[in-house]
């Protein structure tokens, strides 16, 4: 399904991040916008690709996530056109359906040369089987808060601090990611965290690239940037 999203991540910097979750977390109302806190969540996530990394470097990505007990398969695809990031992508719970929903996704982009082995008795194995294999996993705590104007959702603000396996574990980061469809809020949440940061004494700054693509550089040394409007 193809969407048209507007996101915002801000990095902020180990000094500050205990502080902007506590305000966040105590905060109700931002200008005329009502958050509403969910449950904290821990999320593990498993990001899948070729030794080429042939995913990343056309700005798709395949991942398994656990949270809550569940596990879910997401293939998602980036593209830029008509001055917007056009989104295709597909989650499912991790079974059969879901596995050969991401295969159909992988084969209509030309991400796979053969059918997957199917007969393989784990779906890790029938990944393998089509030279897919984790490269990037990452560990995060999730503190989010819902958007509301009036009595209308219009997205969700995710506090995250997470870090990677495959490379120190006491590197910890943290992430703040504002999604709506509303610009007027990016502007109002980054007046709330100027304010912050003049109080705190900490940094804040845009993130240029997602979490996977910051891992990609962290543990390989490749860099491909994100698509921006």
């Amino acid at each position: 399904m193809l969407i048209s999203e507007k996101e915002l991540k801000l990095i902020v910097n180990i000094e500050g991040g205990n502080h902007v979750l506590n305000e966040l977390k105590n905060t109700s109302k931002i200008d005329n916008f009502n958050l509403v806190s969910s449950n904290d969540l821990i999320i593990q996530d498993s990001y899948l690709d070729s030794e080429s990394f042939l995913l990343a470097k056309n700005n798709s990505y395949l991942r398994i996530r656990s949270k809550d007990g569940t596990h879910l398969i997401t293939f998602r695809h980036e593209i830029y056109e008509n001055n917007q990031i056009q989104i295709d992508e597909i989650t499912h719970s991790m079974n059969d359906a879901g596995v050969n929903l991401a295969f159909s996704k992988l084969k209509e982009y030309g991400y796979l040369k053969e059918n997957p082995d199917f007969l393989k008795p784990f779906y890790s194995e029938i990944f393998l089987s089509s030279g897919f294999r984790e490269v990037i996993r990452l560990s995060t705590k999730r503190h989010e808060k819902e958007l509301y104007m009036e009595d209308v959702k219009i997205g969700n603000i995710k506090f995250d601090e997470f870090f990677y396996h495959y490379c120190n574990p006491d590197s910890i980061f943290y992430e703040i990611e504002i999604d709506t469809y509303r610009h007027v809020f990016h502007a109002s949440v980054l007046e709330f965290l100027d304010l912050l940061k003049k109080r705190y004494n900490y940094r804040v700054e845009k993130q240029p690239i997602s979490k996977y693509k910051r891992g990609l550089k962290l543990i390989y040394n490749l860099y491909i940037p994100t698509l921006e409007v």
